[in-house]
């Protein structure tokens, strides 16, 4: 419980610290969804990367901790219906996770191109939830590549920011040793400089099953 408290304190500063990528080639980019996702979202904060890692490792069943399935196909229905027309960066489908390949699902895009079909959308991600690890093993191996990645400079913040930084790290990677389970590791919104910036509204499905499907 002192650590759950500690992560949401900790939290709130991690959502304005800012993070980037040192100067990285193309190549590199394709080689690590994480590495694509800060190069185009140049305006995403530290807190947004534990998102996109606890995402990519561990799917979206997370989201049944605010409520039944019932509650969560309810509010992709109101989502949907409100989505407005996409922005030039959106993509209908981007990965974050090479191993499960989980990614997100833009709204918008996906409302242009394919309609208000909602019940195509909630069987791809019910898919994704069936077919997505229970276990924190995975989100542990990428958490500590993330921090390797921060330990070489490959990932960078503010000078400023070391202490908490290396507290954030060090704190995420305890608590993910505690529990077995991914549903377990506690939960966190979008920054609000991402919220502002990128207007993030996406649902969690697999590559394989979006394409095919589509």
């Amino acid at each position: 419980m002192i650590q759950l408290s500690e992560f949401k304190q900790l939290s709130k500063e991690m959502a304005h610290i800012p993070i980037y990528l040192k100067e990285i080639t193309k190549k590199s980019l394709l080689e690590h969804p994480l590495f694509f996702h800060l190069s185009k979202y140049p305006l995403l904060q530290c807190r947004d990367v534990y998102k996109f890692i606890y995402q990519g490792s561990c799917g979206w069943a997370h989201l049944t901790k605010l409520g039944d399935e019932k509650h969560v196909k309810n509010y992709l229905v109101k989502e949907l219906s409100e989505a407005v027309d996409p922005v030039e960066i959106d993509e209908i489908f981007e990965l974050l996770d090479k191993e499960t390949r989980i990614g997100r699902v833009n709204l918008r895009s996906w409302k242009a191109q394919v309609g208000e079909d909602l019940d195509l959308l909630w069987e791809l991600m019910i898919k994704a939830k069936q077919n997505t690890p229970e276990t924190t093993e995975l989100f542990i191996q990428r958490w500590g590549e993330f921090s390797d990645w921060i330990e070489q400079g490959i990932i960078m913040y503010p000078l400023g920011a070391e202490k908490s930084m290396k507290k954030w790290l060090v704190l995420i990677s305890e608590i993910a040793q505690k529990v077995e389970l991914a549903v377990e590791l506690p939960l966190v919104s979008h920054s609000p400089m991402y919220r502002k910036s990128y207007n993030p509204t996406y649902r969690l499905v697999r590559e394989e099953d979006i394409f095919k499907k589509k």
